[in-house]
């Protein structure tokens, strides 16, 4: 089946998971560049660090409730890119849940992160939503905003996780198996769709609602 949109380099990444029985999901794009082996391998090598660094680096951070089920992947380098989904890896197996024994915010409250990248001034800089947080987290005086202690903690569990995904291939046929960058995806109103690589991700200190439960 063609995939919906082409953009050179760039594999989609989402992450299903539940909070009890509502679906939720996050979008992550990611610019693969293939090393040892072929682009299909590398994809599928590239949902498998995401699972890993997301049990590392922020699962700590989201709730009991929050189940991570797999990690979908749509490769848009091309209209025949290859589709699947990736459950186990050699260190984890999904579903697995968030480590944060807090109660849960409701499903549909989540953290809003940005996206820095070196883009020109003006243009898109990208976000995501950042689900499944614990309610102990928000500020006693304005309970819509994130306590500047838990703030620092999930900027820095965030910086852990940009830095972890963002490989560099093995040399010699070395794990991993290809270079990968998190990525913004531009659709400009004229000229073809490109992508600029983030630099950065910021929690902002205020939650908004995942209406849409995606990226």
């Amino acid at each position: 089946m063609p995939v919906p949109l082409v953009v050179p380099g760039i594999a989609r990444y989402t992450l299903k998971a539940k909070i009890a029985t509502i679906p939720i999901v996050t979008i992550l794009d990611m610019h693969v560049v293939t090393g040892s082996g072929d682009r299909a391998g590398n994809v599928f090598d590239c949902a498998g660090n995401i699972i890993n660094q997301w049990y590392t680096h922020l699962r700590g951070q989201q709730v009991n409730e929050y189940v991570l089920e797999s990690v979908d992947y749509i490769d848009l380098d091309s209209p025949t890119g290859v589709v699947g989904s990736r459950t186990i890896t050699s260190e984890r197996t999904l579903p697995l849940p968030g480590a944060d024994a807090g109660g849960p915010l409701p499903s549909f409250v989540a953290g809003l992160v940005k996206k820095s990248t070196s883009a020109a001034r003006g243009a898109k800089t990208g976000r995501l939503f950042f689900p499944g947080l614990p309610e102990p987290i928000t500020d006693v005086d304005n309970p819509n905003t994130i306590s500047a202690a838990a703030l620092t903690s999930l900027n820095n569990s965030l910086a852990a996780f940009l830095t972890a995904i963002n490989v560099d291939a093995g040399v010699g046929g070395a794990q991993p198996s290809y270079t990968g960058r998190l990525a913004v995806v531009h659709k400009p109103a004229v000229g073809a769709t490109f992508h600029t690589d983030v630099t950065g991700l910021s929690m902002q200190s205020r939650l908004t609602y995942q209406t849409r439960r995606r990226q």
